[in-house]
């Protein structure tokens, strides 16, 4: 029985050259075609693509697309960085201009059906490095941009901006080579939403020429989403931090006693209901909620 320890050098080898590669790399690092078969059999690395082989330790977005034949894109590659994305479940990869024989996501031995609902392939002429397994932060939103509109790519470049991932420079140079419907919706974008909810609320308020603030502390409350005026709140719940009621009423309570008014709203009311929220708001603006007594 073959020990673990006797795959080392192949994996070491696929591991330096990125964690995946064609057999004509590994082999020209020094791994022999019968060291990489035995290394397959035993399970030590994977082969996912005629040719092709990778670490097993590969996040499965990644495998699914090198397995078709290109990189992680648009919202699958924004999830993989770790932002903020807005729901679809699809596999977004970014292939070649010229790319041909492109392979299933589950099966390599079986061709990418042009009717296949659970890809989304995004045509590129960009030449990258071989190993490159994710597109970058900026080409992602940009892709977001062509592919689902600004809106939700607003709220990506946000959450980039958020995490550290962006400065405002590099969203600037970002938005500048985007058409101009999407660019004058990134130039707007900040670093002080803390959800995908509170970006598309920040966007519709700044749209209809609402004033707010974001992240205000407010004695006794703690930080809120927004505060426009003196003494309106607006919180934005988010879809992946399901808010604790008991919570959300104690800080609301303590709004109230403090003179505040609290208006809260759902992520499913802010993405498919942006109507009703701004009617929301703006009645209680006419109500004088936001002035102070």
């Amino acid at each position: 029985m073959r020990r673990r320890a006797d795959h080392l050098p192949t994996v070491a080898a696929l591991a330096r050259l990125g964690g995946i590669a064609p057999a004509r790399d590994l082999m020209a690092a020094g791994v022999s075609a019968n060291a990489i078969r035995i290394a397959t059999e035993d399970h030590a690395i994977l082969r996912f693509r005629k040719g092709w082989y990778a670490l097993f330790d590969l996040p499965e977005s990644v495998i699914r697309a090198s397995r078709v034949g290109g990189v992680l894109a648009c919202v699958t590659a924004a999830a993989h960085h770790g932002l903020w994305v807005p729901d679809d479940q699809r596999l977004h990869v970014a292939v070649p201009a010229n790319g041909s024989r492109l392979r299933s996501a589950a099966d390599h031995h079986k061709r990418l059906a042009s009717t296949a609902s659970d890809v989304v392939l995004h045509w590129s002429a960009d030449h990258r490095a071989p190993y490159d397994l994710v597109t970058s932060v900026a080409d992602a939103v940009a892709c977001i941009a062509s592919c689902l509109g600004p809106d939700p790519a607003f709220a990506v470049l946000e959450s980039a901006m958020r995490k550290g991932r962006m400065n405002r420079q590099e969203a600037r140079d970002l938005a500048a080579r985007t058409p101009r419907a999407s660019r004058e919706v990134l130039l707007l974008a900040g670093d002080l939403s803390d959800t995908g909810s509170e970006s598309l609320l920040a966007l519709l308020l700044t749209r209809v020429g609402i004033p707010f603030r974001q992240q205000v502390r407010v004695p006794d409350v703690g930080f809120v989403d927004f505060l426009i005026g003196d003494r309106l709140i607006v919180e934005a719940d988010s879809k992946a931090h399901h808010s604790d009621p008991t919570r959300d009423r104690q800080r609301d309570a303590a709004a109230s006693a403090a003179g505040y008014r609290t208006l809260r709203f759902m992520y499913s009311q802010i993405v498919f209901d942006r109507p009703a929220v701004l009617r929301a708001i703006r009645a209680a603006i006419e109500r004088g909620d936001h002035r102070a007594a």
